[in-house]
């Protein structure tokens, strides 16, 4: 494995652990849109850590740049807590895995690459594993809760590999920790635009919610500088969003072996439905695999 794919695999170790804790603060009723705006401001406070010993940036500051990317970001995690709040983490986190197909598709676009015949079969294999993800439940309710989790979360992972297309392109010229750190520091300067959503005020979280979500917070902050900062310094998107995408076995993994530690009962959907997911989670995998061999 190249050196460059180990931060990824890594931030993709982190997701899951990041993802349980904070569901733990959403089945406690914080909702997304004050987990949204917690979250934004831990990235802006984790974010300068890596800024320690940075390389100087090469290239005069242009703030639109991180200013959109940071908007995508922003956007991202928005659509992203809507799919953890109403859904269950191992659908929404493999969806969330289309993210590196559409980070190929916005190469294309953004960086100007061709479209080979592997994105156009790795979006067909992509639409069989949502079917896959979906499937083992029944009655309106739960096709409903499950066409709301996959739209969010599809939406999300368009936004956010936008984002990352965007640091791929301009993180170089600031230097990826700089531009990470403006990126998020822009994506926490949108976040009072949350505060008419609040259904209650910041204030009044308890002592053990907080511990959730202040544990879930900075993980999620963690593993994002880490990959966002990755793809800044060494390129390679697509690639890393692959590796990346070891997050949705590791959630499978996490849910039916400790879910429980963390008030989570998916695993009690039943082992039919659970293999279903792994199949969906599987295929996914290998669809988004043809994207690097392009």
């Amino acid at each position: 494995m190249p050196s460059y794919l180990l931060p990824p695999l890594l931030a993709g170790v982190l997701f899951p652990v990041g993802a349980l804790l904070l569901k733990g603060a959403l089945v406690r009723g914080i909702g997304p849109w004050r987990m949204a705006f917690v979250t934004n401001v831990a990235l802006a406070l984790v974010a300068p850590l890596f800024l320690i010993g940075a390389a100087p940036a090469t290239a005069a500051a242009r703030w639109e740049e991180p200013v959109l990317a940071g908007l995508c970001f922003y956007i991202g995690q928005i659509f992203t807590f809507q799919a953890l709040d109403r859904g269950d983490l191992s659908v929404a986190t493999p969806i969330l895995g289309t993210k590196a197909v559409f980070v190929a598709f916005f190469s294309v676009f953004l960086l100007h690459l061709p479209i080979p015949w592997q994105l156009w079969t790795a979006a067909v294999l992509t639409a069989l594993a949502v079917a896959l993800l979906g499937g083992g439940g029944t009655g309106r309710e739960h096709h409903t809760r499950f066409l709301f989790t996959a739209g969010t979360a599809a939406l999300g992972a368009m936004s956010f590999a936008c984002g990352d297309v965007l640091t791929q392109k301009w993180g170089p010229g600031w230097g990826a920790a700089r531009f990470t750190f403006w990126e998020m520091a822009f994506c926490a300067a949108f976040s009072p635009l949350l505060i008419p959503f609040f259904r209650q005020p910041l204030s009044a979280i308890d002592r053990p919610t907080w511990k959730w979500l202040g544990g879930g917070s900075f993980v999620n902050a963690l593993q994002a500088c880490i990959l966002y900062i990755s793809i800044g310094h060494f390129g390679h998107a697509t690639e890393m969003n692959v590796t990346y995408n070891f997050r949705s076995l590791v959630m499978l993994g996490l849910i039916w072996a400790v879910g429980h530690w963390f008030h989570n009962h998916e695993r009690h959907a039943g082992t039919r439905v659970m293999l279903r997911r792994l199949a969906g989670a599987l295929l996914l995998l290998s669809a988004i695999f043809l994207v690097t061999k392009h």
